[in-house]
Protein backbone atom coordinates (compact mmCIF):
# COMPACT_ATOMS: atom_id res chain seq x y z
CA UNK A 1 0.00 0.00 0.00
CA UNK A 2 1.40 3.46 -0.57
CA UNK A 3 0.96 5.69 2.79
CA UNK A 4 -1.84 8.13 1.68
CA UNK A 5 -3.27 6.28 -1.39
CA UNK A 6 -6.53 4.91 -1.03
CA UNK A 7 -7.23 1.73 -3.00
CA UNK A 8 -3.46 1.47 -4.04
CA UNK A 9 -1.72 -2.10 -4.52
CA UNK A 10 1.83 -3.17 -4.52
CA UNK A 11 3.66 -3.80 -7.56
CA UNK A 12 4.99 -6.93 -6.55
CA UNK A 13 2.03 -9.33 -5.84
CA UNK A 14 2.76 -12.88 -3.84
CA UNK A 15 0.38 -15.40 -4.80
CA UNK A 16 -0.12 -18.86 -3.15
CA UNK A 17 1.74 -21.73 -4.25
CA UNK A 18 3.59 -19.27 -6.79
CA UNK A 19 0.62 -19.74 -9.03
CA UNK A 20 0.28 -17.20 -11.85
CA UNK A 21 -1.34 -18.33 -15.10
CA UNK A 22 0.71 -18.41 -18.46
CA UNK A 23 -0.49 -15.90 -20.16
CA UNK A 24 -1.17 -17.36 -24.23
CA UNK A 25 1.27 -15.14 -25.93
CA UNK A 26 4.23 -17.18 -23.90
CA UNK A 27 3.15 -20.59 -25.22
CA UNK A 28 1.72 -19.31 -29.02
CA UNK A 29 5.90 -18.01 -29.32
CA UNK A 30 6.56 -21.80 -28.22
CA UNK A 31 4.63 -23.93 -30.27
CA UNK A 32 5.51 -21.39 -33.36
CA UNK A 33 9.35 -22.20 -32.18
CA UNK A 34 9.29 -26.02 -31.54
CA UNK A 35 6.39 -27.25 -32.66
CA UNK A 36 7.43 -29.65 -34.84
CA UNK A 37 8.74 -31.43 -31.64
CA UNK A 38 5.61 -31.13 -29.74
CA UNK A 39 4.54 -34.12 -31.95
CA UNK A 40 3.41 -36.47 -29.05
CA UNK A 41 1.22 -36.72 -25.95
CA UNK A 42 2.33 -33.43 -23.93
CA UNK A 43 2.35 -33.29 -19.79
CA UNK A 44 1.47 -30.21 -18.32
CA UNK A 45 2.00 -30.73 -14.70
CA UNK A 46 1.71 -27.62 -12.96
CA UNK A 47 -1.02 -26.78 -15.24
CA UNK A 48 -3.13 -24.54 -12.33
CA UNK A 49 -6.17 -23.02 -14.30
CA UNK A 50 -5.22 -24.52 -18.17
CA UNK A 51 -4.17 -21.24 -19.38
CA UNK A 52 -1.32 -23.40 -21.04
CA UNK A 53 -3.09 -26.26 -21.64
CA UNK A 54 -5.74 -25.11 -23.22
CA UNK A 55 -3.41 -23.25 -25.63
CA UNK A 56 -1.76 -26.02 -26.93
CA UNK A 57 -4.87 -28.38 -27.12
CA UNK A 58 -6.42 -25.52 -29.10
CA UNK A 59 -3.20 -26.14 -31.55
CA UNK A 60 -3.55 -29.94 -32.03
CA UNK A 61 -2.00 -31.15 -29.41
CA UNK A 62 -3.05 -33.96 -26.91
CA UNK A 63 -2.67 -33.02 -23.46
CA UNK A 64 -2.23 -34.21 -19.76
CA UNK A 65 -3.02 -31.43 -17.66
CA UNK A 66 -2.45 -32.38 -13.90
CA UNK A 67 -1.62 -29.96 -10.92
CA UNK A 68 -1.15 -30.61 -6.97
CA UNK A 69 -3.74 -27.76 -5.97
CA UNK A 70 -7.26 -27.69 -8.16
CA UNK A 71 -7.68 -24.63 -10.00
CA UNK A 72 -9.91 -25.85 -12.36
CA UNK A 73 -8.71 -27.41 -15.04
CA UNK A 74 -6.87 -30.98 -15.35
CA UNK A 75 -7.14 -33.70 -13.09
CA UNK A 76 -6.03 -32.00 -9.29
CA UNK A 77 -4.03 -33.57 -6.26
CA UNK A 78 -0.99 -35.14 -8.37
CA UNK A 79 1.96 -34.37 -7.37
CA UNK A 80 4.24 -33.96 -9.91
CA UNK A 81 7.75 -34.01 -7.72
CA UNK A 82 5.96 -37.81 -6.33
CA UNK A 83 4.74 -38.49 -9.69
CA UNK A 84 7.90 -38.99 -11.00
CA UNK A 85 9.50 -39.00 -14.91
CA UNK A 86 7.08 -38.75 -17.78
CA UNK A 87 8.69 -40.34 -20.97
CA UNK A 88 6.90 -38.17 -22.72
CA UNK A 89 7.30 -34.36 -23.64
CA UNK A 90 6.63 -31.95 -20.78
CA UNK A 91 5.56 -28.23 -21.25
CA UNK A 92 4.99 -26.54 -18.02
CA UNK A 93 5.85 -23.44 -16.36
CA UNK A 94 6.56 -24.64 -12.83
CA UNK A 95 6.24 -22.48 -9.63
CA UNK A 96 9.23 -20.70 -9.08
CA UNK A 97 10.39 -22.33 -6.09
CA UNK A 98 10.28 -25.27 -6.79
CA UNK A 99 11.99 -24.84 -10.46
CA UNK A 100 15.01 -26.81 -9.33
CA UNK A 101 12.96 -29.89 -8.43
CA UNK A 102 10.81 -29.73 -11.69
CA UNK A 103 14.01 -29.62 -13.98
CA UNK A 104 15.57 -32.59 -11.84
CA UNK A 105 12.48 -34.74 -11.85
CA UNK A 106 11.08 -34.15 -15.59
CA UNK A 107 14.24 -34.09 -17.68
CA UNK A 108 15.57 -37.64 -16.88
CA UNK A 109 13.71 -39.42 -19.29
CA UNK A 110 11.69 -37.41 -20.89
CA UNK A 111 11.81 -37.12 -24.80
CA UNK A 112 11.72 -33.29 -24.66
CA UNK A 113 10.77 -30.52 -21.31
CA UNK A 114 10.22 -26.90 -21.81
CA UNK A 115 9.54 -25.02 -19.37
CA UNK A 116 8.87 -21.13 -18.85
CA UNK A 117 11.53 -19.24 -16.30
CA UNK A 118 12.89 -16.37 -15.51
CA UNK A 119 15.65 -15.17 -18.43
CA UNK A 120 17.88 -14.97 -15.86
CA UNK A 121 17.46 -18.12 -13.64
CA UNK A 122 20.57 -19.57 -14.26
CA UNK A 123 22.40 -17.16 -12.67
CA UNK A 124 22.89 -18.53 -9.50
CA UNK A 125 26.07 -20.10 -8.09
CA UNK A 126 23.69 -22.70 -6.00
CA UNK A 127 22.53 -24.13 -9.85
CA UNK A 128 25.64 -24.82 -11.24
CA UNK A 129 25.41 -28.55 -10.33
CA UNK A 130 21.82 -28.67 -11.65
CA UNK A 131 23.15 -27.13 -14.93
CA UNK A 132 25.83 -29.44 -15.36
CA UNK A 133 23.76 -32.63 -14.61
CA UNK A 134 21.14 -31.32 -17.36
CA UNK A 135 22.05 -28.30 -19.35
CA UNK A 136 19.59 -27.53 -21.91
CA UNK A 137 19.78 -27.62 -25.56
CA UNK A 138 17.99 -24.56 -25.99
CA UNK A 139 17.25 -20.77 -24.63
CA UNK A 140 14.14 -19.73 -26.30
CA UNK A 141 14.17 -15.47 -25.53
CA UNK A 142 10.86 -14.07 -25.03
CA UNK A 143 11.42 -10.10 -26.71
CA UNK A 144 8.20 -9.28 -24.23
CA UNK A 145 7.94 -8.72 -20.50
CA UNK A 146 4.43 -10.94 -19.33
CA UNK A 147 2.28 -9.51 -17.61
CA UNK A 148 1.79 -12.05 -14.73
CA UNK A 149 -0.94 -10.15 -12.48
CA UNK A 150 -3.03 -7.95 -15.48
CA UNK A 151 -1.94 -4.79 -13.85
CA UNK A 152 0.18 -3.51 -16.94
CA UNK A 153 3.22 -3.82 -15.34
CA UNK A 154 5.46 -6.27 -16.52
CA UNK A 155 8.31 -6.14 -15.17
CA UNK A 156 10.35 -10.05 -15.60
CA UNK A 157 11.82 -11.07 -18.29
CA UNK A 158 11.16 -14.70 -19.59
CA UNK A 159 12.41 -17.74 -21.56
CA UNK A 160 11.77 -21.37 -22.29
CA UNK A 161 14.30 -22.85 -21.05
CA UNK A 162 14.40 -26.47 -23.36
CA UNK A 163 15.65 -30.17 -23.10
CA UNK A 164 15.69 -32.65 -25.67
CA UNK A 165 18.79 -34.98 -26.88
CA UNK A 166 17.22 -34.57 -30.49
CA UNK A 167 17.30 -30.95 -30.49
CA UNK A 168 19.62 -28.64 -31.93
CA UNK A 169 21.69 -26.45 -29.42
CA UNK A 170 20.19 -23.13 -30.20
CA UNK A 171 19.47 -19.40 -28.56
CA UNK A 172 16.70 -17.65 -29.92
CA UNK A 173 15.05 -14.91 -29.97
CA UNK A 174 10.96 -15.05 -30.30
CA UNK A 175 8.93 -12.02 -31.15
CA UNK A 176 5.91 -11.93 -29.66
CA UNK A 177 2.75 -13.32 -31.48
CA UNK A 178 -0.34 -11.07 -32.76
CA UNK A 179 -3.56 -12.49 -33.94
CA UNK A 180 -4.58 -15.84 -34.79
CA UNK A 181 -1.04 -16.64 -36.30
CA UNK A 182 -2.54 -20.37 -36.82
CA UNK A 183 -5.38 -19.05 -38.98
Amino acid sequence: MIPGVENSRPLRLQRPDGFYATPESATVALIIAIGEYLDGPIHEPACGDGAMARVLSRHGRQVLATDLVDRGHGIPGVDFLKFGRSEQIVVTNPPYHLADEFIATAVPGSRLVAMLLKSDYWHAASRIALYEAFPPRQQLVLTWRLDWTGQGRPTMNCSWWVWGDHLPVATRLLPKPTGDVFA
